[in-house]
């Protein structure tokens, strides 16, 4: 998971197909969710507001499998 800050994209990489990715903002609300292929990720962030800091979540079968925050520069 990087950049972290980053800027127009996060990028996953090593991700299992089937995997879900999903990113909040800090007042819980979902911004982004997605399905994961194998191997690397973009995703484009462009639409999300600089400086704020968001919390993502990566599942697989639904099971919580990374979670953390991510900052927009």
């Amino acid at each position: 998971f990087y950049p972290n800050p980053g800027n127009e994209f996060i990028i996953l990489d090593g991700m299992m197909e089937g995997s879900e990715f999903e990113l909040y903002n800090q007042q819980g609300a979902l911004i982004k969710s997605l399905f994961l292929v194998n191997g690397k990720n973009l995703i484009s962030t462009f639409d999300l507001q600089a400086g704020e800091c968001y919390i993502y979540k990566i599942t697989k079968s639904k099971t919580i499998v990374f979670t953390g925050k991510w900052i927009k520069r």
